[in-house]
């Protein structure tokens, strides 16, 4: 079984899918595209860390121009995530990218804060391990020089990954054995730097999905 916990570290991790979304007609128009190296997404998770994002996903995009920040959420509609920026909206010169992914929606409008907090799911069953992990990732970007105005990001994991394994010298490991690990389940991460932090809150207990049984 894996779960997800406690202090935050930045891991580079393999990545085996690129969603680009490139359309000719958006080219002409101004329109910037994003291409993501994806990790692991919400629902398609494999055990090696790679995995695709899907429709309805949401990745949170932190842009810094000229040093004035603005937070945005992309949502996968179509193949394409949407909404979509222009490039005359982002100046000509240098633009600072930072993404984060589950994105939180809620500082939308405190974007100067450049921080990106993060919860642990205590019980990571039913969709808890998935939004217990972190991606993140970040580019700097000259829009002037930017080729056939596509933005890439290439993500990384930002939490450990905890694999548990359950053997038994005599017969084989009750079905109703129950597994928790304790540590401290938030944190938050400057979505500028990547730099992850833990807050000093209390320990908790947290339940991992259920075993996987060896064949």
């Amino acid at each position: 079984m894996f779960v997800l916990f406690g202090v935050m570290l930045l891991m580079p991790t393999s990545c085996s899918h690129m969603d680009e979304s490139l359309h000719s007609e958006a080219f002409a128009d101004g329109e910037v595209e994003f291409a993501f190296n994806v990790a692991e997404s919400r629902a398609n998770i494999y055990e090696d860390g790679t995995g695709t994002f899907t429709e309805g996903d949401k990745i949170g995009l932190y842009i810094v121009q000229s040093g004035k920040p603005r937070y945005m959420v992309l949502t996968l509609e179509n193949g394409t995530w949407m909404p979509k920026l222009k490039k005359r909206d982002l100046g000509s010169g240098s633009v600072t990218f930072s993404a984060c992914f589950p994105a939180v929606e809620e500082y939308m409008a405190e974007p100067e804060s450049g921080i990106h907090k993060h919860s642990i799911a205590t019980v990571q069953s039913d969709g808890g391990y998935e939004k217990s992990d972190l991606l993140w990732a970040n580019s700097t970007v000259s829009i002037n020089e930017l080729k056939g105005n596509v933005v890439s990001l290439n993500f990384s994991h930002a939490m450990h990954r905890l694999q548990i394994s359950l053997t038994k010298e005599d017969g084989n490991v009750p079905d109703d054995l129950k597994v928790e690990v304790r540590t401290r389940t938030e944190g938050y991460v400057t979505l500028s730097l990547g730099i992850p932090k833990v807050y000093e809150s209390d320990y908790e207990w947290i339940t991992p999905p259920p075993m996987r049984k060896k064949q």
